[in-house]
């Protein structure tokens, strides 16, 4: 699990008392119905009563992970900046089109840009995922019949459940980015191993 925009809004309103969370497009207003408070029952943010537990896990969230296959963030990268020197505002915020058409290094999964949003050269279809280079963008929301995406990274095998109830199974290995660390260490081997002729 990932920090991302919401969850940081969430914490920015509860903490700092920005109100960004309760703008109705943000999603605020919904939660706090989940959790049964009604927008006018709230008279400040002092009243907002979300367990404890709730906020300790949202804070808890980092801002990402990072394994032997790839980086995963919310939103992205800043193209030849390390993750781990990359401002938090730009890994669950950024949308950043140099990212998206730009970005080598190792292998990336992000959301928070809806994929038809991003450039058609990474989409085969309206409600695919996007790959490009070597990201991978998986947010497939923005519309009321977008599905819910999961990817299992390691056989790039899509699943996808849509509003109606219907669920698809795609097989997408063919376009898996090639890893380019492992590519770097296969290069450095061959050259280490090209002996020159004697003498």
């Amino acid at each position: 699990m990932l920090r991302g925009n919401h969850e940081q809004m969430l914490l920015d309103c509860i903490y700092s008392g920005d109100l960004q969370w309760l703008v109705p497009e943000n999603g605020g207003i919904e939660t706090l119905r989940a959790y049964g408070f009604e927008p006018t029952d709230i008279d400040d943010l002092g009243d907002i009563k979300i367990p404890g537990e709730h906020l300790t896990f949202f804070k808890s969230l980092p801002f990402y992970h990072e394994d032997s296959q790839a980086i995963y963030v919310h939103a992205g990268l800043l193209p030849g900046v390390p993750v781990n020197q990359t401002p938090s505002e730009i890994l669950i915020w950024t949308r950043n089109h140099h990212f998206y058409d730009e970005y080598t290094g190792k292998l990336c999964f992000f959301g928070h840009t809806p994929t038809q949003l991003l450039p058609k050269a990474g989409r085969s279809r309206k409600f695919g995922i996007y790959i490009n280079g070597d990201c991978v963008g998986l947010d497939t929301s923005g519309e009321h019949d977008s599905p819910l995406s999961c990817l299992r990274t390691q056989s790039f095998t899509l699943y996808q459940a849509y509003p109606t109830g219907v669920t698809e199974v795609e097989r997408l290995g063919h376009l898996k980015p090639k890893d380019r660390s492992k590519q770097k260490s296969a290069d450095a081997h061959d050259a280490s191993s090209v002996t020159s002729p004697r003498d």
